[in-house]
């Protein structure tokens, strides 16, 4: 175990360790509002000597395949050390359809490549089952997301999102205050560019082609990775995609 986690682990921290564009501060807005968090270290900071975390505290870095990402990449510390760090703490890992995810990047970064995005979900299978995993678009009201329209529209319900809440804080061993019934009920869209052109062809009208059109090679890439990505959606939830249909298994 390297040094830096070492000092996690002892620390008592919560860890959230996420993909980009996953629904991290979805995340990080729900810990917060617990009784037992008051803030959030970027590991970055505490490797800069600026943080260091206690047991109050989230620390948060981001998953992107082989490597760690925190304001950059991390150097000399990869997937490997972070696994055993999840081992060891426990840790909210929040999930997102991946599409949607490179659709987000996509629209804050036209033009640059994404492929780190869908690294992060070809390597997901292997974190520790100690993680607790927060699919934030599956859990989503009719209101907000309607891809979902013939699928899964049990998990849609106040009281499926109240209770994979209350999984996470049985999970932390923090207490249901208030926030927890509010969050689930409003289940807020965090860090959003609203609605957008893409995102609508996407999530409405689920035009796989047209959404090619925007970022042709992760596209076929995250299709061609299908077969790995997809039996660790379906275990966490997310029975339907519409580009599950473009993979073979």
């Amino acid at each position: 175990m390297i040094r830096l986690f070492q000092d996690i682990i002892d620390s008592g921290a919560v860890v959230c360790a996420s993909g980009h564009h996953t629904g991290t501060w979805f995340a990080l807005n729900f810990l917060l509002g617990l009784d037992g968090f008051d803030r959030v270290v970027e590991l970055r900071d505490m490797i800069d000597g600026k943080e260091e975390p206690d047991n109050n505290s989230i620390v948060h870095f981001h998953l992107t395949g082989e490597t760690i990402h925190s304001r950059g990449q991390v150097e000399c510390v990869g997937f490997e050390h972070a696994k055993e760090l999840l081992a060891e703490v426990q840790s909210i890992v929040p999930l997102r359809d991946p599409m949607s995810s490179v659709i987000s990047r996509n629209q804050r970064h036209p033009g640059m490549a994404h492929f780190f995005i869908l690294d992060a979900f070809m390597f997901m299978d292997q974190l520790p089952e100690r993680c607790f995993f927060l699919p934030v678009d599956l859990h989503q009201p009719a209101r907000l997301y309607e891809m979902y329209s013939d699928y899964g529209m049990e998990n849609r319900s106040y009281a499926a999102r109240r209770d994979k809440l209350m999984e996470a804080c049985v999970y932390l061993g923090e207490t249901f205050n208030e926030h927890v019934h509010r969050y689930a009920f409003d289940w807020p869209s965090s860090n959003t560019r609203g609605e957008y052109a893409l995102k609508v062809l996407y999530e409405k009208h689920q035009d796989l082609q047209g959404v090619r059109r925007f970022f042709p090679c992760e596209y076929d890439y995250l299709i061609q990775n299908g077969s790995r990505i997809i039996p660790f959606l379906k275990s966490k939830g997310y029975e339907y995609l519409p580009w599950f249909k473009e993979c073979v298994l």
